[in-house]
């Protein structure tokens, strides 16, 4: 086997070089130009009644450029049948040539039954050949099974937005409901206009939450549809596609955290979370969103440092708490350019309040944008540094439970030197540490 591909090769390069110095006909260049209509023209007109399987298998190639394979498997089935009719062409050359040109695109059957009926091929090269075929089978089956994962990760996307799309018509409806309410009764003149401005805020609260959906939910969603497509018409192969699982978990990863935080902004936003204050540790709530966050700091080469004493003691909802700074930290990652430094430390604001800064060296923020982001009326969404996508949710969420849970938060921030959130909680009664001892943790 292997000396009759040795020998097969010898006589390609010969026949390369003996090609080199004969002139290149029309058709051929027509072929090499990708104009294949011509080439079919050309070829055509140099048929003759005389046995050419060599320009019958290249019609059988130009053919297959043309999207007909009958014709491409006729006339490749014709070449092969008269090469040992033909004394113009090396038979081991021009057969292996026609049966590789069939397993590229994919007639197995035919390669079988022109190998099986040929003196030309030995039972090695069938026996490749239904390697070759079930290899392909495999591929297939691969294929179909990461489509089915992919179909799984679609529904579950789309049950995550039909609950929300639920919800917004739950509010409408709502709405509706306490309109009629107001309309049938005879309550006073300032009992209506509190619930008519209620009822404003819960519409403005939908139209944002549609909003978020059109901007982080659809990018996700389009580039699952795009690998499917792919899939579909065969462009990827199985490993190709296994390629893109990582960023389909990404993909999953960012909308859970979008996901979690519309259910807390809009509880928020309909006056349905209860703050429940209680005794609240910030180191620890520190360092467990410091490890929750620590891959995507990594990615980008950022630093961490945590400068907080465990003795730094709040009175807070610890939920409130651990969403604030999940949301803050995050944005500073996602605002920093790689090799940066992020920076949380806590400071005594001796009027019973402990304040946290959480200063980075990003990209920085306008003036106009800090507004903005006081502004809980408004909600501001930029991408990252990699082109993160990001809702602007979080920061409008982290204001609303800072303020419920008598707090404060203020920025300062210059474009291309940095931000500096700074959060003032209230500190537990009974505190004995009047400025925290230095405690650094890097990532």
């Amino acid at each position: 086997m292997y000396y009759i591909k040795i020998v097969t090769l010898f006589l390609a390069f010969q026949s390369l070089d003996a090609d080199q110095t004969e002139p290149q006909s029309l058709g051929d260049q027509a072929f090499e130009n990708e104009r294949y209509e011509w080439a079919l023209h050309y070829y055509d007109k140099e048929r003759n009644d005389s046995l050419n399987p060599v320009l019958n298998f290249k019609l059988a190639q130009t053919f297959y450029h043309l999207n007909d394979l009958d014709s491409t498997k006729h006339f490749a089935a014709l070449a092969f049948q008269q090469i040992p009719q033909s004394t113009d062409v090396e038979p081991y050359i021009l057969s292996n040539q026609i049966l590789e040109f069939l397993k590229e695109i994919k007639a197995y059957e035919l390669a079988w039954s022109l190998s099986d009926n040929s003196d030309l091929i030995d039972s090695n090269y069938r026996q490749h050949l239904i390697e070759d075929q079930n290899a392909d089978l495999a591929s297939t089956y691969e294929i179909a099974r990461l489509k089915s994962l992919i179909t799984f990760l679609i529904i579950l996307f789309l049950t995550a937005i039909g609950c929300i799309i639920y919800g917004v018509v739950f509010l409408q409806n709502k709405k509706g409901k306490f309109v009629r309410k107001i309309r049938q009764g005879n309550q006073e003149i300032l009992r209506l206009q509190q619930l008519n401005a209620s009822l404003d805020e819960e519409n403005t609260t939908k139209d944002r939450l549609f909003s978020v959906i059109g901007h982080d939910l659809r990018g996700p969603m389009g580039s699952l549809k795009g690998i499917l497509e792919l899939t579909q018409t065969k462009e990827l192969k199985g490993k190709e596609l296994m390629d893109f699982i990582p960023n389909l978990i990404a993909d999953v990863e960012r909308v859970q955290f979008t996901l979690n935080n519309l259910l807390n902004w809009g509880q928020a936003q309909m006056n349905k979370t209860q703050v429940r204050q209680g005794t609240v540790t910030l180191r620890k709530v520190v360092d467990s969103n410091i490890q929750l966050l620590q891959k995507s700091a990594s990615d980008k080469s950022i630093k961490v440092i945590q400068n907080i004493n465990e003795k730094v003691k709040l009175w807070a909802d610890k939920h409130h708490v651990d969403i604030i700074i999940r949301n803050l930290l995050s944005n500073a990652i996602k605002f920093t350019p790689e090799n940066g430094l992020i920076t949380l430390e806590v400071f005594d604001a001796k009027d019973g309040f402990w304040e946290l800064h959480i200063k980075d060296t990003g990209i920085g923020l306008e003036a106009s944008v800090i507004d903005s982001i006081l502004n809980t009326k408004r909600v501001h969404s930029t991408y990252g540094t990699q082109n993160e996508k990001g809702t602007g949710i979080g920061l409008s969420l982290c204001l609303d439970m800072v303020t419920r849970n008598g707090g404060e938060m203020t920025v300062a921030s210059e474009p291309g030197k940095g931000s500096t959130f700074m959060i003032k909680l209230p500190a537990k009664l009974g505190r004995t540490v009047s400025k925290p001892i230095s405690n650094q943790i890097v990532n």
